[in-house]
């Protein structure tokens, strides 16, 4: 911390502006910096990952360019991926973008000699930096991809869920981790389970065959799985397509849920959308009083925007099941707001552009329009002919919406682009 300390409070007596460089040039000369540099570069190995990321923005703020210099930072990139980590978690402010492209130079130079974790947490470090990198992506996936059968349980794990976080659905890739998945599910845990059914759920890969599989390895263990994870396990259920039948009694879960320890306010808005959409209805009273109780006593504006999304939905649907609950005028509107902007964020979206101009050489209808409580894709409205495009944006399906807009005699038809979204 007192090196951390002594680089920065240097930095800041030197001149910001990179072309007055003689203080630079003479602090590289300087024996007693140059002794200061060859320390920090020997005691590199004894740092933890958030030191060297905070030596390391101490460098990249303080801008010498010596022998000295280059070592150190030769000696903290041996491990980038853990400094990039490190980097994203912790708020290093206006020297961000610099340390970014530095850690993505060195990445590109030496993603042949990653290894599987290095790549995963590259790929979460700029998930958490906010920076999209199309290339760096691409070739950290095709370096995962030839490392794949080095692959352990919790590195599948890990990766399934920094592509759901990523929203990327590389179909390839995608096959293969299932193959690795679903040929040995015994050998996971139940909290792995319900993190790989979770990922794939949001990534549109998961099949109701796959559903039945996990299911049936997570029977046995189903006490050891906590009302967080019930929560995960349901949500991932119900967005995957619905068969016909089911070996396994979904009650089970849902009585679980309920009768277990009470969850926040975002899992309770999870599973009360997904037992709607399971048509588990009898266990709904609870989880609404409960969620009454939270919403006067807690409030709600701690909500994402994800969440006010599936609250919409949930309380259209009770209102059109005939539920009487009198829910804050404050609560709907908020949920009504958020459910019109993230649909106009995603009228943008290139895919769904893609597909709705399709569908305007069909029907003679309209882009962007509302069909009853709902902001849909295309609209006829002369037959009446809805039609949606479900990507992976788009945090729940269209089932409950579809099912309300049937019943006042729309035409609904769903577009699933699933896992092969970045295919179109």
């Amino acid at each position: 911390m007192l090196l951390y300390a002594l680089l920065h409070r240097l930095a800041s007596l030197l001149p910001k502006k990179e072309v007055d460089s003689k203080l630079r040039d003479a602090l590289a000369e300087d024996g007693r910096f140059q002794v200061w540099m060859k320390t920090l570069s020997s005691r590199a190995a004894e740092c933890n990952s958030t030191t060297l990321a905070r030596l390391a923005d101490g460098l990249v703020r303080l801008r010498v360019k010596s022998p000295e210099t280059q070592e150190v930072l030769q000696e903290l990139a041996e491990d980038l991926s853990i400094l990039a980590q490190a980097f994203a978690s912790w708020r290093h402010g206006e020297s961000g973008p610099k340390v970014a492209q530095f850690l993505r130079a060195e990445a590109m130079r030496q993603m042949q000699d990653f290894k599987w974790n290095s790549c995963v947490r590259f790929l979460e470090a700029f998930r958490r930096w906010g920076i999209v990198d199309h290339e760096l992506t691409a070739m950290t996936l095709e370096r995962l991809q030839d490392i794949l059968p080095n692959a352990t349980n919790r590195d599948v794990t890990m990766l399934l869920e920094t592509l759901s976080k990523l929203g990327i659905a590389k179909l390839e890739l995608l096959q293969k981790l299932c193959q690795l998945t679903f040929g040995s599910l015994w050998l996971f845990t139940p909290q792995q389970l319900v993190s790989i059914s979770s990922s794939l759920a949001k990534l549109r890969f998961l099949t109701q065959r796959d559903v039945e599989e996990l299911l049936k390895a997570l029977t046995p263990q189903l006490g050891r799985l906590s009302t967080a994870e019930l929560a995960r396990l349901l949500f991932a259920i119900a967005l995957s397509p619905r068969g016909e039948t089911r070996d396994f009694p979904l009650e089970v879960l849902a009585a679980q849920y309920v009768a277990g320890e009470v969850c926040s306010m975002e899992e309770d808005i999870d599973v009360m959308w997904a037992l709607l959409v399971l048509e588990l209805d009898g266990y709904m009273p609870a989880l609404i009083a409960r969620l009454k109780e939270s919403t006067e006593s807690d409030g709600f504006v701690h909500l994402s925007r994800t969440r006010f999304v599936k609250l919409n939905d949930v309380l259209l649907y009770l209102s059109h099941l005939g539920d009487k609950t009198t829910w804050p005028t404050a609560l709907c509107q908020a949920a009504k707001e958020a459910a019109a902007v993230e649909a106009r964020h995603l009228a943008t979206s290139s895919v769904r552009q893609q597909v709705v101009l399709c569908c305007e050489g069909l029907y003679p209808g309209e882009r962007s329009q509302k069909a009853g409580a709902f902001h849909v894709d295309f609209l006829d409205p002369r037959s009446k002919v809805v039609v949606d495009v479900d990507t992976i944006s788009w945090p729940i399906t269209r089932e409950l919406r579809h099912r309300m807009l049937r019943s006042e005699d729309y035409t609904t038809v769903l577009v699933p682009l699933g896992g092969k979204e970045d295919e179109i």
